[in-house]
């Protein structure tokens, strides 16, 4: 066997060699190089495809839909769709000041952050910033107006006529089959009527959000409150009836899509003044008595004795009650959050959330319902009633015109 000898000649020249390969494949890198992965630029490509893929259905279902409904696709329609986008979401601090033609503030009501004022030949509708959207002539000898989170609708007192407005216009114009003696909304878009029938009998007719009437419940007795639950699935009915000589109150609880008769509370030696749900399902319904709650499942959950009841505010969240200027809230249980004596008048109170506003005859009063922290701020005399469109601001509403207070 050989041996392999290597001097310092041959490694200089392997040296050489490696040193010269190394420079061959060396890859120069410089601020505008970038590294390009096949793999990666095939997902791109896909989803960059999918992308423009999806809009151009999105083009073709929008021109479909107009195509298939040319008679209720206008510019107007669109631009009122438009319009009503978050228009509650407005700062309401833009102003503080507005000015109506109405003396009439008992009708005074909060839509969408704005206010909707029933005059008594014109409706007028504000937006949150205080711009006067939108107003309308009518024709109705004693309008009543009542406002939900969708639309406002305005009807006759004792007629047949209403009407149902967004932010920007009217949308609806229609007549009741009987005369109308109070309307109750709900979120969904769904109202209903208390009427009164040609034999004299009162009853209750529940529309859809597309103004169809989908039920109607009918009462030998006087009905005085009817309310629809959120979702416009259930409503409550409170009527007034004598038996034997003795006066009753009779309350009830239906299912609106199958008609089927959910609760019945005969209140003995009572006569009803409201009944409504609460956002958590219960409900209650108040009498010159007391007051009884129910839970979710309608089971009764409290009952609270009230006497020389004034006034009643209920939000979803809370029922307020006035009994000669004493203030008590109540939250769905049936609980006391606070009980507040006023030295001075009460002549109107709101809530919004977990702050209760109260308008005294001199003053507005700010209370915390779980902190029970107040405040109160002086003003004139001449404001009849109180809205809340934050936990900090509300507006007071008088003769011809309105001001915001702010609590800052």
């Amino acid at each position: 066997m050989g041996i392999l000898k290597i001097t310092k000649k041959d490694l200089k020249k392997q040296k050489k060699a490696m040193l010269a390969t190394a420079e061959d494949v060396k890859i120069p890198i410089d601020d505008n190089y970038v590294y390009e992965n096949e793999y990666y630029l095939g997902i791109s490509r896909f989803f960059r495809l999918f992308e423009y893929i999806l809009i151009i259905c999105t083009l073709l279902f929008a021109v479909g839909c107009v195509m298939s409904h040319p008679e209720i696709m206008s510019y107007n329609n669109f631009l009122t769709f438009v319009k009503d986008f978050n228009m509650s979401t407005v700062d309401t601090k833009h102003y503080t000041e507005l000015i109506y033609d109405t003396d009439n503030t008992d009708g005074i009501s909060l839509y969408k952050g704005g206010v909707v004022v029933p005059g008594s030949d014109s409706i007028f509708v504000f937006t949150a910033t205080g711009r006067l959207a939108y107003t309308d002539t009518h024709s109705f000898s004693e309008p009543r107006l009542e406002t939900g989170s969708s639309v406002s609708l305005l009807y006759d007192f004792s007629s047949s006529s209403y009407s149902i407005y967004n932010s920007y216009t009217r949308v609806y114009k229609g007549e009741s089959e009987h005369p109308i003696y109070s309307c109750t909304l709900s979120d969904s878009g769904r109202y209903a009527f208390i009427v009164k029938k040609n034999d004299g009998k009162f009853g209750v007719s529940v529309y859809s959000q597309d103004n169809v009437r989908i039920c109607s419940f009918e009462s030998d007795k006087y009905i005085i409150s009817a309310s629809l639950d959120s979702l416009g699935e259930k409503i409550a009915i409170s009527s007034f009836g004598v038996a034997s000589g003795e006066r009753y109150a009779d309350f009830k609880i239906y299912d609106c899509g199958t008609g089927e008769m959910l609760l019945q509370k005969k209140i003995e030696h009572a006569q009803p003044i409201r009944c409504d749900f609460f956002d958590d399902g219960g409900a209650f319904v108040i009498t010159d008595k007391k007051t009884v709650f129910f839970d979710l499942s309608l089971a009764e959950c409290a009952v609270k004795n009230a006497e020389d009841i004034s006034s009643v505010h209920a939000d979803g969240r809370s029922l307020i009650i006035n009994s000669k200027n004493n203030i008590t809230v109540f939250d769905s249980d049936g609980d006391i959050l606070i009980e507040k004596a006023f030295a001075e008048r009460v002549v109107s109170f709101t809530s919004f959330e977990d702050t209760l506003f109260v308008l005294c005859s001199e003053k507005v009063y700010k209370i915390g319902l779980t902190s029970g922290a107040e405040e109160k701020i002086q003003i004139e005399k001449d404001y009849r009633r109180i809205l809340a469109t934050s936990d900090k601001h509300v507006i007071l509403c008088g003769v011809s015109r309105a001001s915001l207070v702010d609590f800052d």
